[in-house]
């Protein structure tokens, strides 16, 4: 019974995690274009294709993200090898 309750909450708290990971992106992109709509109002007059305008407020938004993401895994391996010591195997 222990160990289906802390596989429970542990699969609940990654959920949760999950969402505020979901949360966080979604605000950085929306962060960011709120912060860069009369740049894209001037593109899109000019001619500017709309995908392309996409394409760059996708590519300069991700990339924050996807750097966050690689220092977080690089993180959570250091934290489990650290951890894993502290195991019963």
């Amino acid at each position: 019974m222990r160990q289906r309750l802390a596989a429970w909450l542990t699969g609940l708290f990654g959920l949760i995690g999950l969402l505020l990971a979901a949360v966080g992106a979604y605000g950085l992109l929306s962060y960011t274009v709120v912060q860069r709509v009369p740049e894209i109002g001037i593109r899109l007059a000019l001619g500017a294709v709309r995908r392309e305008v996409l394409w760059l407020i996708w590519r300069q938004s991700m990339l924050p993200i996807a750097v966050g993401m690689a220092l977080g895994l690089l993180l959570a391996t250091a934290a489990t090898r650290l951890l894993s010591s502290y195991l019963l195997a």
